[in-house]
């Protein structure tokens, strides 16, 4: 029997696997739920496994690539959080084929990180008054054809990387197609 996921329910889930993740690494977004199937066990069963939007890492991401990207080929100034941000898009010679990690729920709410090869197309960086708080990945995701060659297979990857205090260190990382906020530390 199936049914949509009522919302002390999904608390419940996010609850329970938060708390089982270790304190040097959070991750958190079940925004993508759907259903949720029963099992004769009275276990919860995720119809798919979720991908989660936002992941947290003390020591900081590293930005994928980032030292190939190093022609500036675009600036502009975009409105975000109610400050005006610098935009600098950068590219590099060619589109390197990196790893990125993607983070997923399993059906029994276990962590899963799949490693995902894709082609990176643009690296943007965010800056407000020479305070760079984020860089914006964007990538095509890679596949392996049966004769062993990789190409690009058409899903699009943007992810956030933002330095959330100031230290240099880029500690969230947030799947999203836009920029979404400004640091405090940046805007001040």
């Amino acid at each position: 029997m199936k049914r949509k996921p009522s919302l002390w329910l999904l608390l419940l889930v996010a609850g329970s696997f938060i708390a089982g993740i270790s304190s040097r690494a959070t991750v958190s977004s079940l925004s993508r739920a759907s259903t949720v199937s029963y099992g004769s066990d009275r276990t919860i069963a995720l119809d798919q496994p979720r991908y989660l939007d936002v992941a947290q890492l003390d020591e900081g991401w590293q930005v994928p690539s980032l030292s190939r990207f190093t022609k500036s080929v675009a600036e502009t100034v975009v409105t975000a959080g109610g400050a005006k941000v610098n935009k600098r898009m950068l590219k590099a010679p060619n589109e390197p084929l990196v790893t990125i990690d993607q983070f997923r729920l399993s059906q029994r709410g276990e962590l899963i990180i799949s490693r995902t090869p894709c082609y990176i197309s643009d690296v943007i960086s965010y800056s407000v008054s020479s305070k760079l708080f984020a860089y914006e990945v964007r990538g095509v995701v890679a596949i392996k054809q049966s004769d062993g060659r990789i190409e690009r297979g058409g899903g699009i990857l943007d992810i956030f990387f933002y330095d959330e205090n100031g230290n240099g260190k880029f500690e969230t990382r947030v799947v999203s197609a836009q920029l979404d906020r400004v640091p405090a530390w940046a805007s001040h």
